[in-house]
């Protein structure tokens, strides 16, 4: 049975998605490629399926029993100070989703919960100079609602901000009614709703301020700077939240999608960290990028196509031994945009040719434990985002949908 056709979505949740999927078969052997098998047509292989299968099952069971007391996740717990836990908290609500989990069904819907109330708690107001003419803050600067901030959060900044938005609204659009509350489970749905799509308003308006006069956004709110990274993730949680029918500013999203394409570096298809000042081309960058762009709904043109080249030669899943750029530090953001880019491309059989690849490589970054290593952010972030890219083939989340 196929990866996809084991995991297929329930009718309540197909009707309860925006995107249409186009659903998909096959797979590879869990081998690696000769260079004359790569360029063959790929064939069906139950035992990938059943690696994967385990991978994400372990995973998961792992990652639910990571969650803290106070209903977030964390990079390291245990210590004083908790690093990132809104960026990590809605990485781990996205991985239970991508399992077909939601806040009223399925076998982690409490962590989903948890979660998703844990971001929904740590939404503020923002000072924010720019900002359109509002309430004003204590120092009479107006205040821009929907930032979601944790104060002893140092590290997730505009990238949690992003992620946040981003779980939420696919909490959002698969909410169904916990049968555990009989009677009462339509009007706690209700409820749920209600303040998701409130804070889903907030969210967006707190992007569409503080975008820069380049299109871009940078590390904190209204900063008038910009880099790749920050608004790859600020662009995928507008996408997000209007499939989900919240109002977007379509002038925002534009500006966003122009500024990407102007990141590309011109002649090898790389995009930069910046599109002016630093020029600095990441394979990370580039795979973010493309897949970003996918969301705008482009999907075969030139950008897209000089894109992946760049992406094929500097690969590590394709050629582990070979010489690549030295962003490789960052291997679980790279490979999770790289995960999505692959998939959402026109030649389903690039995808056939990497996922195989991806899960052997993913083998040797996995512990006894059943997580996975990040020497940086440690296991919890690596796993929820270890079982992101395992389940991109699943499609419940609408925002893997082909």
């Amino acid at each position: 049975m196929s990866r996809t056709a084991r995991h297929a979505a329930p009718t309540w949740f197909v009707v309860l998605v925006v995107l249409t999927s186009a659903a998909s078969t096959g797979s590879v052997s869990a081998s690696g490629f000769s260079e004359s098998e790569r360029s063959s047509e790929p064939t069906r292989d139950d035992d990938l399926d059943r690696r994967v299968a385990v991978m994400v099952d372990e995973g998961l069971a792992f990652l639910a029993g990571q969650q803290n007391d106070d209903r977030s996740f964390s990079a390291v717990r245990g210590e004083d100070v908790i690093q990132a836990p809104l960026a990590v908290t809605a990485l781990s609500a996205l991985a239970f989703m991508a399992n077909g989990s939601t806040l009223g069904r399925g076998a982690y819907q409490q962590q989903v919960r948890t979660a998703i109330e844990y971001l929904l708690d740590h939404q503020i107001d923002l000072e924010l100079d720019g900002a359109p003419p509002g309430p004003l803050g204590k120092d009479g600067v107006p205040l821009v609602p929907g930032y979601f901030k944790v104060e002893s959060d140092s590290t997730s900044r505009t990238h949690g901000h992003g992620y946040a938005t981003l779980a939420i609204a696919e909490a959002y659009g698969t909410l169904a009614p916990d049968p555990r509350l009989g009677d009462a489970a339509e009007s706690k749905m209700r409820q749920d709703q209600a303040r998701m799509k409130v804070a889903l308003q907030r969210a967006v308006l707190l992007i569409e301020s503080s975008q820069s006069d380049k299109g871009g956004w940078f590390y904190q709110p209204g900063d008038n700077l910009d880099e790749g990274s920050v608004t790859i993730t600020m662009i995928q949680a507008l996408r997000a939240a209007r499939d989900v029918g919240i109002d977007v500013n379509k002038t925002v999203i534009d500006a966003a999608v122009e500024y990407v394409r102007k990141s590309q570096r011109p002649g090898d298809g790389g995009f930069k960290y910046q599109i002016t000042g630093v020029e600095s081309v990441t394979y990370a960058l580039t795979a973010a990028a493309i897949s970003t762009l996918n969301a705008s709904g482009d999907y075969d043109s030139t950008v897209i196509d000089l894109g992946l080249e760049f992406m094929k030669r500097n690969d590590p899943v394709f050629e582990p031994h070979a010489h690549y750029l030295e962003d490789q530090k960052f291997p679980w953001y790279a490979r999770l945009y790289a995960a999505q880019a692959y998939y959402a491309h026109r030649d389903r059989k690039l995808w056939e040719r990497w996922f195989p690849l991806l899960v052997e490589d993913l083998g040797g970054r996995r512990n006894d434990k059943g997580s996975f290593n990040d020497d940086q952010y440690g296991q919890v972030y690596a796993t929820a985002t270890a079982c992101l890219m395992l389940q991109i083939d699943y499609q419940y989340l609408p925002i893997f949908q082909r």
